[in-house]
């Protein structure tokens, strides 16, 4: 079973090559029993739901499972579309909480230039009054 399962993964993953995958796939029908085979076909629609936003191996992998089992399929594309979905909410948080980030490290950094600006001014109106400044000695 792992050697066909090997070469329909290979077949679909590295080369994207789905006719050598089906005829790998109906090679492990005909040369497994019907358990070791159900398990072939559980790797392949986990390998259907492994790269969801990737309909150039999603698409060709779930024709493929209809083949073998249609009235399966219905179910498996409501699978792949509810990780789209999960996924596609992951990534509106990531890229939220990323543009959140940049915000509070751009207010952080406008603090540090209003506090700097603010230690200037102190500093210059101290200078004015320290010991020795013409302007405020008495005389």
């Amino acid at each position: 079973m792992s050697d066909h399962w090997r070469n329909i993964e290979g077949c679909i993953i590295e080369h994207q090559d789905f006719d050598t995958a089906k005829v790998w796939l109906a090679r492990a029908k005909r040369e497994l029993n019907a358990d070791r085979f159900d398990i072939v076909l559980g790797e392949l629609a986990k390998l259907s739901r492994k790269f969801p936003e990737d309909a150039r191996i999603t698409e060709p992998v779930l024709e493929i499972l209809k083949e073998y089992d249609p009235a399966g399929d219905a179910d498996r594309r409501a699978e792949i579309a509810e990780e789209k979905l999960r996924l596609n909410h992951e990534e509106r948080v990531r890229i939220a909480a990323e543009e959140r980030r940049e915000k509070e490290k751009e207010e952080e950094r406008q603090r540090q230039i209003e506090c700097q600006k603010e230690l200037r001014k102190r500093n210059r109106r101290k200078s004015k009054f320290k010991k020795g400044n013409p302007r405020f000695m008495n005389g």
